[in-house]
């Protein structure tokens, strides 16, 4: 029954952002947004979610009135299964980019992990996780190509 409810769920997300798509290139709307690197020993968590094909990193939109660091720890918890303290987060500022008529403002934060951390997918939205090279990483997520250059450069100063 779980198997048959999660397919239902992933058909329900998969609708709902093609509508968001749509709505998207007709209103034209300026989202907010929190996305996290999760970091383990050089290498970045990329996420397959179930209602698109491009790879993510873990975030989301922020709800209105959320502040960025608080839609980020949310965002971890609800995809990812991770209970993370603020202060671990690390704010790595704000990009903008247009997606499908929208422009995005994303407030990224930087987590490194000395440990690899146990995640816990739900299988809905969130259907595939692997950490990759910063290349590869940079290769896949493009609209955060830049902040993977910039962000690795200073990992790479500091080694």
């Amino acid at each position: 029954m779980k198997r048959v409810l999660d397919a239902a769920w992933r058909a329900g997300l998969r609708v709902a952002w093609a509508g968001a798509i749509v709505w998207f290139r007709i209103r034209r709307p300026h989202l907010r947004a929190s996305c996290v690197l999760v970091e383990h020993e050089g290498r970045i968590l990329v996420l397959r979610n179930s209602y698109r094909d491009e790879p993510a990193l873990p975030g989301g939109f922020l709800k209105r009135g959320e502040e960025p660091l608080a839609g980020a720890l949310r965002e971890l918890g609800e995809e990812l299964g991770l209970d993370v303290a603020p202060e671990c987060l690390q704010d790595l500022g704000v990009t903008d980019h247009l997606e499908s008529g929208a422009t995005m403002s994303v407030h990224l934060f930087h987590l490194p992990c000395p440990a690899p951390p146990t995640l816990r997918l739900d299988g809905r939205e969130i259907v595939g996780a692997e950490f990759q090279t910063p290349a590869a990483a940079a290769q896949s997520l493009i609209y955060h190509r830049e902040t993977i250059a910039r962000v690795t450069a200073h990992w790479n100063r500091d080694a």
